[in-house]
């Protein structure tokens, strides 16, 4: 399998609402010599921030920078967005400081 299969797994679980699915797909990449791409990434951080996981959300946009792979706009958006929603101005003033 290659980071398209795996994109297309993670986002049949995303749309099924198999968050859990989903959020370990990553791991199955490595596992298999392939590396997460910004899509595997943002497809599970969107998923989470719609069912309003601004923790698990914030700490995968973390996991994913961390890995080498850059956040991109969508990323930041779907995390600010999770923030606004639940009213967690904190955490989006601190993710904003994280952008700049």
């Amino acid at each position: 399998p290659n980071a398209i299969c795996f994109n297309a797994l993670i986002h049949a679980c995303a749309r099924a609402d198999d968050t859990d699915r989903a959020a370990h797909r990553p791991d199955h990449m490595v596992k298999h010599r392939v590396q997460p791409t910004v899509t595997s990434y943002s497809t599970i951080i969107d998923r989470l921030s719609k069912s309003g996981d601004v923790s698990g959300a914030r700490q995968l946009l973390t996991r994913m920078t961390e890995s080498g792979v850059d956040a991109d706009v969508i990323a930041y958006n779907k995390v600010l967005g999770a923030c606004s929603g639940t009213g967690n101005v904190e955490a989006a003033q601190a993710l904003f400081n994280q952008m700049r």
